[in-house]
């Protein structure tokens, strides 16, 4: 399962970022690319 957000809050970022760690999936990878005007991709592959 891929999730794509863009995301305008970094706390909001910060929010799911610590949720998602607490889940403890087996393999998570989340990668964060700086888009212009201050706005985040946050990119979620989680497999089981």
């Amino acid at each position: 399962m891929r999730f794509l957000l863009q995301i305008e809050d970094l706390w909001l970022v910060t929010f799911l970022h610590i949720n998602i760690i607490s889940i403890n999936y087996d393999k998570i990878i989340i990668l964060y690319k700086y888009l212009t005007q201050n706005k985040l991709l946050l990119c979620i592959f989680l497999q089981k």
